[in-house]
Formats: structure tokens, C-alpha cells, sequence
């Protein structure tokens, strides 16, 4: 059968409820004996037998008094950088990087605040985290910052071949080359040449006159 320090054990492993309620009652049954069964009392942990303590978790000692430095442990249990406290620890992560839910494994921060974006940053399927940029910009080689699209170095731009094709920060706009002027033909805003758009104003005024 086993002893109560080993039970004490396997509730702690896997029931915090029934570890709590058995250091209750050892607490309880102690102080119903008429004498002490440990000569000195456990500082973090319960007297089980005649000078013997059972010490709580990250205690040790023959009267639970000696703090355990679980960051030095030869299997560290944080992943990045570990803080020992009395009776515990706590684990932090390099720069770049957020506890986990476990409170021990480090995963990268997903958020806008490490990576500086200039506009604004959206994250992976993989949970990378990376900074976006607005149409007609493209990510600069910091991975930061945005640099202007050059549209009419390329295929980018909608001008005609009456037209040419000035860059703006982030679009371009079409103006009309040498020799032709903006105007319209069938309701739709075109370059047309300067002679036959001329020559037509002047035809359709003359018609006007003629009515």
C-alpha cells in the first residue's frame, strides 16, 4: 500500500483540488496529536512521519526551508530567459518574442509594435508578422517602409498612345503628348489632334450660326 507522501505526490501530479484537501487534513490530523511528530516545524510544507517533512513544489530541505533554483536545473524549463523566485519562477523571451500560454515557450509577437511598420502590418498563415503596404507602393528593402511604384516604368498604367504617362506618389496620372489636346468625342474624355479638334470647333460653330 502506498505511503500518504506518495499519494500526497500523485494528487499533486493530477488533481490540485485533492492535494489541497489532503494537506488540509494533514494539517488537521497534526494539530489533533498531543505532540508534534516533527521536533522543528516545515516552513513550506507539512510534517508525514517522525522529522519528516514533505516539502510544497520548488522547496526543498529536511524542513522545506531551501528555495529550489529551477533555472538552474540542468533541463531549464523556460525556452529564452528564466527568473528564479522563492518557491517558483518565471520565464521571459528575447526582444521580438511573447510568452506562450504554456508561460514557458516563447513565440513571435503578433503585433505591429516590434517590426515599426510605416503603415501597417498583417499576419501569415504561419504567424509570421509582416508590414504591408497601400496600392502603389511596394516594401522597401528594410521591410519597413514603403517606396513609391513607378506604373509608367512598366505595363501598370492605362495610358493611350496619345498619351504619356507621368508617375505620382503612389499612381500616376495620363496627359495628352505635343500636338494633341484633351477632348471629348462620343461622351468619353480623349486626346485628340490639336489641327482636327480646331478644325471641327470651328465647322460646328459656323453650323450653329447657320441655324
Amino acid at each position: 500500500m502506498a505511503d500518504f507522501k506518495t499519494l500526497l505526490q500523485e494528487a499533486s501530479e493530477h488533481n490540485e483540488l485533492a492535494y489541497r484537501i489532503m494537506i488540509r487534513i494533514a494539517c488537521q490530523t497534526t494539530k489533533m496529536l498531543k505532540s508534534p511528530i516533527c521536533k522543528k516545524p516545515c516552513e513550506n510544507g507539512f510534517c508525514v512521519g517522525p522529522d519528516r517533512c514533505s516539502c510544497m513544489e520548488g522547496y526543498k530541505g529536511k524542513y522545506c526551508n531551501e528555495d529550489i533554483n529551477e533555472c538552474g536545473l540542468p533541463i531549464r524549463p523556460c525556452f529564452h530567459r528564466c527568473m528564479n523566485t522563492m518557491g517558483s519562477y518565471h520565464c521571459f523571451c528575447n526582444h521580438g518574442y511573447m510568452l506562450d500560454t504554456d508561460g514557458k515557450s516563447c513565440i513571435k509577437e503578433l503585433d505591429c509594435t516590434s517590426l515599426r511598420c510605416q503603415f501597417g502590418c498583417q499576419i501569415e498563415r504561419g504567424g509570421e508578422v509582416s508590414c504591408l503596404c497601400p496600392p502603389g507602393l511596394h516594401l522597401a528593402s528594410d521591410n519597413r517602409t514603403c517606396k513609391d511604384m513607378n506604373e509608367c516604368d512598366g505595363l501598370s498604367h492605362t495610358c493611350t498612345e496619345r498619351q504619356s504617362c507621368r508617375n505620382t506618389f503612389g499612381s500616376f496620372i495620363c496627359v495628352c503628348k505635343d500636338g494633341y489636346i484633351l477632348g471629348t468625342l462620343q461622351d468619353t474624355v480623349t486626346c485628340r489632334g490639336i489641327f482636327i479638334y480646331k478644325g471641327l470647333k470651328l465647322f460646328m460653330n459656323k453650323l450653329q450660326n447657320l441655324v
